[in-house]
């Protein structure tokens, strides 16, 4: 009983590692082999019980007709309001970085500088102000 149970937590540590590094795999990869969507701002709620920020934004992009809804969740600053951020961004478009892989289908708004240069999207112009209110820069 001993051996099993020494055995068993071997096996699940090996598991876990296993999918942490192929996780790791999968994000170089999103990052590099992607394609761009138009994604649209639905809401603006409060982020989940295990999830940090101050708000999610949650929005939707179409995939060859299909719907596809996430969220992402920010910090609030520059004296920036939920309010606020309700106003200024749902019903707003961005573009979307997503894979649509098989087994790992990943996507992410691009809505800061920062987003941008992980993706190595040109971030236009007409977004700067989004990037400036969300990035906590003056």
């Amino acid at each position: 009983m001993n051996n099993f149970k020494k055995y068993f937590g071997l096996t699940i540590f090996f598991l876990l590692l296993f999918f942490l590094v192929i996780g790791f795999i999968k994000r170089g990869e999103f990052e590099k082999e992607h394609k761009i969507a138009v994604g649209f701002v639905k809401e603006i709620s409060r982020p989940g019980s295990k999830s940090s920020g101050d708000y999610s934004i949650l929005y939707e992009f179409y995939i060859d007709n299909r719907a596809v809804v996430n969220n992402s969740n920010y910090f609030l600053c520059n004296d920036l309001t939920y309010a606020t951020v309700r106003e200024i961004l749902v019903n707003k478009s961005f573009p979307v970085a997503y894979s649509d892989g098989l087994l790992f289908r990943q996507n992410s708004l691009i809505i800061t500088l920062k987003d941008a240069e992980r993706f190595n999207y040109n971030f236009p112009d007409s977004l700067l102000i989004y990037d400036s209110l969300l990035s906590c820069k003056k």
